[in-house]
């Protein structure tokens, strides 16, 4: 976790964390160590081409959810979830965040 700036008790952070072994569908949760309620997600982000999409649950104090994409090959096509049970653990991924 990297404090980028604090203004009161307000914090902007960065967490960098590697993905799971086994990935999930519908995402997986990363902690804010710095953080006791995450506001706002500001962007998410991995090392690889996988697209990242980063929300704050419902009730989630200082825990964010993330989902990875990956292209499907198909030139225009959507990107597709990550399927259940990938090996993340390799990849590092980085989400920017605003809280208290």
């Amino acid at each position: 976790m990297t404090v980028i700036f604090q203004i009161n008790n307000k914090k902007l952070v960065v967490e960098t964390v590697s993905g799971p072994s086994s990935y999930s569908t519908g995402g997986f949760p990363i902690t804010f160590r710095e953080l006791q309620r995450v506001e706002e997600i500001i962007g998410a982000w991995a090392n690889t081409g996988l697209l990242v999409e980063a929300h704050i649950p419902s009730a989630s104090g200082n825990l964010a959810s993330v989902r990875v994409y990956w292209q499907t090959g198909v030139s225009g096509a959507p990107m597709t979830e990550v399927a259940s049970g990938t090996d993340l653990s390799g990849v590092t991924f980085k989400v920017l965040a605003w809280g208290y």
